[in-house]
């Protein structure tokens, strides 16, 4: 525009026209490019309405530009559909912080405009400016607003317990986080604030189970479960996979060992968070347990993607670690198909868990089990997906520091597995100084959860756990 007005003025100058022609000219320009910019909005918000529809089979006329879109039923692999979707009908590259930092369609469609189809601009308009005020205020809105994950309003202030138990609260773990799928149901969950002392209080007086939000260092709450007392196990499954899925494993050590399941950010009531390095996730599992007073070495078990936190932990916290475990465990995320986007793959995968389920004995049962133990913010983890890009520079891999690790590892893996490429394992025997490799016969990606006997032998064995 004003490369516009500069040719105009210099058209007065040279007296080709009248200054009170030169200001109708840029008014009535004005006003075009006023109207070209609210055409492009309506296209954009009508392109995302029409995706949405699309991927999760909705009525158009029931979706609203105004309605925030984790309401809708997003989880990871939708939203990469999602993310996909737009990049080829808009013909961007967007990024995934535009659903991290934006949560409506009408949000979306500002960010998207201005940033997107403005971004070439030497000065952003009058209009557009109230945009940014606009997305702004909705921001600092929902900061002063009471914490919400999916459905459930959080009411807390720091550290605070959700659930405290003498035993081992089955019932809760099956359905508590099952029910922040439901979008139906919009209830308070009720916490008590306490410190780290009065935890430390209730689990030397028996406590055998504890569901807790630990408030971390740059203000987000992690959600932790911890069940038991003595030498820690550490549990860090894949991104959306809650507690549920290492019930086995809990029932079955809480006795002689303290486990201790956190979801890592974007999972279950843990919240998101900016820096999802593999390096800044293992530093937050290091605040945590020093939240929890925990003193003593660990040992952790990763599970699937876990293993990239577990053995970045092993490779930070040489004195804080004891033993590593890896289920099912990846080295990287690189896509078998050279063609697939990370983000494309990221899809594919929900179609790929289910097909390992049905590989393996009485899958089907499982994999309902599977579903209840998923719970997802899909505004969070839309972060995540930058990580997957292997032109990125905190691409998630581990492959770099495997020869740095000097700690005992032992890996397990299922002979059926069909998320996970041998490729992997084999790359952790290669570079892995002190490792000890097993297969589960018959065993898919959840060997944990279906093959619970068979896994948790393994550990106890290398742990020597029943020693205890």
């Amino acid at each position: 525009m004003d490369d516009f007005k500069n040719k105009v003025l210099i058209a007065v100058k040279n007296g080709e026209i009248t200054a009170d022609e030169a200001f109708k000219i840029i008014k009535n320009a004005q006003e075009k490019k006023e109207d070209l910019r609210d055409y492009q909005l309506a296209k954009i918000e009508k392109t995302i309405i029409e995706s949405v529809a699309s991927i999760l089979k909705y009525k158009i006329e029931m979706i609203s530009s105004e309605k925030d879109i984790r309401e809708f039923g997003f989880n990871s692999f939708t939203l990469a559909k999602f993310k996909n979707d737009l990049e080829k009908k808009l013909n961007i590259q967007l990024d995934s912080t535009a659903f991290f930092n934006n949560s409506t369609i009408s949000s979306i469609s500002s960010y998207i405009y201005i940033y997107y189809f403005e971004k070439n601009s030497n000065k952003i308009s009058k209009k557009s400016n109230n945009i940014i005020t606009k997305m702004d205020k909705l921001n600092e809105k929902r900061k002063s607003e009471k914490k919400v994950v999916g459905k459930y309003i959080l009411d807390y202030e720091s550290c605070c317990i959700l659930n405290n138990s003498l035993t081992i609260p089955k019932e809760h773990i099956d359905e508590f986080w099952a029910n922040t799928r439901k979008h139906n149901e919009k209830r308070e969950i009720k916490v008590s604030n306490v410190s780290s002392e009065i935890l430390n209080m209730l689990n030397e007086y028996g406590a055998k189970f504890q569901h807790l939000l630990i408030k971390i260092s740059t203000g987000e709450n992690i959600e932790v479960v911890s069940a038991g007392q003595g030498k820690p196990l550490v549990i860090i499954a894949g991104i959306g996979a809650t507690a549920k899925l290492s019930y086995n494993q809990i029932e079955k050590f809480y006795n002689k060992r303290r486990i201790i399941v956190i979801h890592v950010p974007g999972t279950g009531l843990s919240e998101g968070i900016e820096d999802l390095s593999l390096n800044n996730i293992a530093k937050i599992v290091i605040e945590i347990l020093g939240q929890l007073k925990v003193k003593e070495q660990f040992s952790v078990m990763g599970c699937s993607w876990g293993a990239l936190i577990a053995l970045t932990l092993a490779k930070n916290y040489v004195d804080e670690i004891e033993k590593v475990v890896l289920v099912s465990p990846i080295v990287d995320l690189k896509s078998p198909n050279e063609n697939e986007s990370a983000e494309e793959h990221l899809v594919t995968i929900n179609e790929e868990v289910y097909e390992d389920f049905q590989s393996i004995k009485d899958g089907e049962e499982f994999y309902l089990e599977y579903l209840k133990s998923i719970s997802v913010d899909s505004i969070a983890v839309a972060n995540y997906m930058k990580y997957f890009n292997e032109d990125f520079e905190e691409y998630y891999s581990v492959k770099n520091i495997l020869e740095d690790i000097d700690k005992d590892v032992l890996i397990i893996n299922g002979t059926n597995d069909v998320l996970c490429e041998k490729r992997h394992s084999e790359i952790l025997r290669e570079k892995l100084k002190n490792n000890i490799c097993k297969d589960i016969e018959g065993a898919g990606h959840f060997s944990p959860l279906t093959h619970s006997d068979e896994v948790n032998k393994l550990i106890d064995n290398f742990l020597n756990i029943s020693q205890i």
